[in-house]
C-alpha cells in the first residue's frame, strides 16, 4: 500500500490525499521517475545528487522509496502545506537527527541505517588481487 490513512490524514482533502499516492508512486516507479527528472532542471540537479550519494542504481531506488513512506508523513503533518513541507524539509538539513526522530518510524530508521551501511561498503576500495 502506498499510502495508509492515519492520524492527522482526515485533514487532508480528496485531492490532497490523490496528490500524495501519485507522488508516492512516481518515487517508486522508476520510468515515471526519470520522465518527471527529464522534464525538470531541479529534479535533475536533486536526482543527480542523489545518484551519487547512493553509489549503485539499487541503492538510488531504495533512496526513492524510502522517501516516498516518509512523504506521506510529511504530508500529514504539514497537512498538505506546500509552505510548511519546504519549512520541515529546510530544518531537516540542519537537524537531521531531529527529522529523524519526529518523521521516521522504527522500522524505516533502521532502514536508514541499513542502507547507510550499503553505501558505505560499496564506497570501499575493492581488495587487492
Amino acid at each position: 500500500m502506498l499510502f495508509t490513512l492515519s492520524a492527522g490524514a482526515e485533514d487532508l482533502d480528496p485531492v490532497s490525499i490523490e496528490a500524495l499516492k501519485q507522488t508516492q508512486a512516481l518515487l517508486r516507479d522508476s520510468v515515471q521517475r526519470q520522465q518527471a527528472i527529464d522534464s525538470n532542471s531541479k529534479a535533475k540537479a536533486v536526482d543527480k545528487k542523489v545518484s551519487k550519494f547512493a553509489g549503485s542504481e539499487e541503492n538510488r531506488q531504495e533512496i526513492y522509496n524510502l522517501s516516498a513512506e516518509v512523504m506521506g508523513r510529511l504530508v500529514q503533518e504539514s497537512k498538505g502545506d506546500a509552505d510548511i513541507m519546504k519549512k520541515i524539509l529546510d530544518d531537516a538539513a540542519t537537524d537531521p537527527e531531529g527529522f529523524g526522530n519526529r518523521f521516521l518510524t522504527e522500522e524505516q530508521k533502521q532502514k536508514v541505517k541499513e542502507l547507510s551501511k550499503k553505501i558505505e561498503e560499496s564506497r570501499k576500495p575493492a581488495p587487492p588481487r
